[in-house]
């Protein structure tokens, strides 16, 4: 029981007379008491209520004594503690002091597709080249329970857009968001829901007056307003070589290229928010090859074996088995039902891993040339992912909640990070 120490001993009276049932209240407030009844129920109502008030008034006076004692100080015996609240207290004074002083940090958010969790050495992957990566998570922060709600990439990137889960955004399909029925009968396409304004891109815009500039995947197949949201947009998504006027591009190099285009015409005067939206580590749909890499990353995992997880498909539950549509399912068939498609596909996926990682390093490179990465932070995420050793992929339209890459936080950036590129 724990009683207010606001609470006096005349309402605790009036409580407990109110609380108790008629038969057991005390004479003052029982006419068959009053009138001098003395009966054994009677003697036993005063004493339970006798009893009731000295064990509120007991604890009553230990909260008050506790209450004053706490706010006199410690005791003799809590120095250690009140040692480390003074340090505490110094520390963060120091700090708002120096936060005055200090320009708005830059943010980098590296924002890859279909990556799985450990598709990272710093993940524990025996198989994967991700030294940049690796290199930042050692010094960085790993979120090594993030995951996401809803395993669709467009979801995902709806819930970054808008800070919100898919229950209150609602962008549901890709290009059309959630449809609703109107009372004359009429379907609308609603779109992307959430106010142009209250977008992440807008309000580090117009709010925090951020440089803002997103370079890759935009993934909703929606218009988004270029000017309320954006410095610099460039969408790219769907491919891994195009020709693009007399040069055959990969998307990643084409990613990397534009953001390094907005970070060197980027305003000098207002700190920066970049999104670079990989595509990669996506397949393309339709395309039987699925993963297409660079030709400078062929000859990396040459000599790999990829292990190959067991097919317990069979042992899932009967409303995926028996699906007569399950898409997780189809797309393994399209990389994994044999032993060499799955050696294949995992090594050009892996290539492309890798390319993203080499990304990473020649954005850090120029950010540390220019003198802005100490003041920089650094996330490395995926919008969702690829479920290479599941019976399933993607887990499109299936109700799961598979874990993302660890996302990784890193502030300030050792060049030790940097040296593949130096």
């Amino acid at each position: 029981m724990y009683v207010s120490h606001k609470l006096n001993s005349s309402r605790v009276s009036r409580v407990a007379r109110a609380t108790m049932p008629r038969s057991f209240r005390s004479p003052a407030a029982s006419p068959r008491m009053a009138g001098g009844t003395s009966s054994l129920p009677a003697k036993l109502a005063l004493l339970v209520t006798a009893f009731s008030l000295s064990l509120m008034g007991f604890v009553l006076r230990v909260h008050k004594t506790a209450f004053s004692s706490n706010t006199k100080g410690y005791h003799p015996d809590d120095a250690p503690r009140r040692q480390l609240d003074s340090l505490e207290d110094t520390y963060h004074e120091e700090e708002e002091e120096n936060s005055e002083n200090r320009p708005p940090m830059n943010i980098v958010l590296f924002y890859a597709d279909d990556w799985r969790h450990d598709t990272l050495g710093a993940a524990g992957n025996p198989v994967v080249k991700t030294p940049v990566l690796d290199a930042l998570a050692e010094e960085g922060v790993r979120f090594t329970e993030n995951c996401v709600t809803t395993s669709i990439c467009w979801v995902s990137r709806a819930t970054l857009y808008s800070g919100q889960y898919l229950a209150r955004h609602h962008f549901e399909m890709l290009g059309r968001g959630r449809t609703v029925t109107l009372p004359n009968g009429t379907k609308v396409e609603m779109k992307f829901e959430t106010p142009q304004n209250e977008t992440i891109y807008s309000l580090l815009k117009n709010k925090a007056n951020y440089a803002v500039g997103h370079a890759g995947k935009l993934g909703l197949w929606v218009e988004l307003d270029r000017k309320l949201n954006f410095d610099f947009f460039v969408d790219d998504d769907g491919w891994h070589w195009r020709q693009i006027g007399k040069r055959l591009w990969h998307i990643t190099e084409k990613n990397t290229a534009d953001a390094l285009r907005f970070l060197m015409n980027k305003p000098a005067n207002k700190p920066f928010f970049l999104n670079v939206a990989y595509f990669a580590t996506h397949a393309v749909d339709g395309d039987k090859r699925q993963y297409l890499p660079q030709n400078a990353s062929m000859s990396m995992y040459e000599n790999s074996t990829i292990p190959v997880p067991e097919d317990t498909y069979n042992k899932l539950p009967y409303f995926f088995v028996e699906s007569p549509y399950n898409e997780g399912r189809t797309r393994w068939r399209w990389r994994f039902d044999t032993y060499d498609k799955h050696q294949s596909m995992m090594k050009n996926y892996y290539r492309m891993a890798s390319e993203v990682d080499t990304s990473v390093g020649i954005i850090l490179k120029h950010l540390e040339t220019k003198g802005e990465l100490d003041n920089t932070l650094i996330i490395f995420s995926a919008s969702d992912v690829h479920l290479s050793s599941y019976p399933l992929v993607n887990l499109h339209s299936q109700t799961i909640h598979p874990q993302l890459p660890t996302m990784e936080i890193f502030t300030p950036v050792s060049l030790s990070a940097l040296t593949c590129f130096v």
